[in-house]
This record gives structure tokens, C-alpha cells and sequence, in this order.
């Protein structure tokens, strides 16, 4: 009977695109407030899977300090666009993520020519983050970013009331503290911090 032995993989990323976006982010993200994982098992992320799904990855995750996740990021390459069992797994990640209230974004790394020579590779990296900045763009700001109840942990509702409070985050299961009145919690979107300091 032979062994199986056990060797760690050489390299953990599906490409070098993925890597460089891992790099990239993590220089612009605001780690006093959030953290990036690469290669989340949706398992981690969601109850009750089908069987088919559960151990899938998510290529990035982006969580609050405490694990909360706020945004998914998919690195596609082309193969993305023309396989249709790939895109069929995206499409389920994309629902499971949506009906989460948790924004899931796909960048078309696949679009950026692949420059063979090394001297040419600064120019991919350099197209690879002009990219991922538009695709990423709609979360520097508070709108597209989830914000948890610091009371109950579900997902906070985005609001703008132009006449009496201004944008807000609300719960509608907890309600304020050292209120009379049964108001729903609030909190000023300007003390959720947003994620990129691009």
C-alpha cells in the first residue's frame, strides 16, 4: 500500500493576475477597518450550500476587522467569457452574494493584453490596476458599502433623507438607545469608514 504524501503547492494563486490584484489591494485597503483574504471557501461565508457549490472560493474577500464580509471580487480571466460551466458557477456566486446584501464584483482581467516579455510586465501590472480602480470606483463611496448593526450584526440599510438626517445607515430590528420614542438605530454613514484609499 502506498503513501500518500502531502506536498504544499508551489503557488496558491489560479494566476499571476489574481496575485498582482491581491498586492494591489492591499496596499490601497484601510486596514484600520478592514482586512483582505484570498481564496475564501464559500462554505466560510454561507449556510446551508448544495452540495455542488460549497467548496468553490470566492478569488478575494474583503471583511470588516471582526470577518463581516462587505465585497467579493472575482479576477476573470477569458476563460470566464467562453467556457460556459464557469460562467455558470459565476452566476451562482453572484446570486449567493446578492441575496446576502453583499456586493460581489467580477474584474475582466481577460481584456488586458498578456505581454510575454518581462520588460513589458510593469505595463500589464499597470493596466491590471487602472482596471481593477474603475471596476472598484462605485466603493469609495458609502452607498455600495454594507455596514452591520453594531447591536444585532445583520446588514444595515443605506438611506438619504435630504430634509431631516442627511444619509444614514439603519436598522430595522434594533432601535436607539436612551430613546422614549421607538426609533429605529442609525448611525451617520460618516463614521463607517470606507474601504479603499483610492
Amino acid at each position: 500500500m502506498s503513501e500518500n504524501i502531502v506536498k504544499m503547492r508551489e503557488w496558491i494563486w489560479d494566476s499571476k493576475a489574481e496575485y498582482y490584484a491581491y498586492i494591489f489591494l492591499k496596499k490601497q485597503l484601510n486596514w484600520e477597518s478592514y482586512e483582505i483574504f484570498p481564496h475564501i471557501i464559500l462554505r466560510d461565508i454561507f449556510d446551508n450550500l448544495d452540495e455542488s457549490i460549497k467548496n468553490q472560493h470566492v478569488d478575494l474577500l474583503i471583511t470588516t476587522t471582526l470577518g463581516e464580509p462587505i465585497l467579493g471580487i472575482e479576477i476573470n480571466g477569458s476563460q470566464h467569457q467562453n467556457n460556459k460551466k464557469i460562467k455558470a458557477k459565476d452566476e451562482i456566486k453572484q446570486n449567493l452574494f446578492s441575496s446576502n446584501s453583499i456586493p460581489l464584483i467580477f474584474i475582466p482581467l481577460g481584456e488586458i493584453p498578456k505581454y510575454s516579455q518581462e520588460e513589458y510586465r510593469e505595463k500589464y501590472i499597470t493596466e491590471l490596476e487602472d482596471m481593477i480602480r474603475v471596476f472598484l470606483k462605485p466603493f469609495c463611496y458609502h452607498i455600495s458599502i454594507p455596514a452591520y448593526c453594531p447591536n444585532c450584526g445583520k446588514i444595515m440599510e443605506f438611506y438619504y433623507n435630504s430634509k431631516y438626517a442627511g444619509k444614514f445607515y439603519l436598522c430595522n430590528i434594533c432601535k436607539k438607545p436612551d430613546s422614549n420614542e421607538e426609533k429605529p438605530l442609525t448611525i451617520d454613514y460618516s463614521k463607517i469608514p470606507l474601504p479603499f484609499n483610492f
